[in-house]
């Protein structure tokens, strides 16, 4: 089933709340020492893509553009 419009907005919007309510929970349970973990874990999933980047601009580009569109939730957390 392809989404389009509205509804692909509405999904990815949930998608994104899904992983903020993950992190919210594991940073509840753990402290703060999760944000970095998640922080690590999420440079090291994107790492050949921002190694590909050559000026700072672009890299911040994609780091915005990556953090939009991880959904794996379930990925990050097992690598953090």
């Amino acid at each position: 089933i392809q989404l389009t419009g509205k509804k692909k907005r509405e999904s990815n919007n949930f998608n994104i709340f899904k992983t903020l309510l993950r992190i919210w929970d594991c940073f509840l349970l753990e402290g703060s020492k999760v944000l970095f973990r998640f922080t690590c874990a999420f440079l090291y999933i994107h790492k050949q893509m921002l190694l590909d980047q050559n000026d700072t601009i672009s890299v911040f580009k994609h780091l915005k553009y990556a953090v939009k569109y991880t959904f794996d939730v379930d990925g990050l957390a097992k690598i953090a």
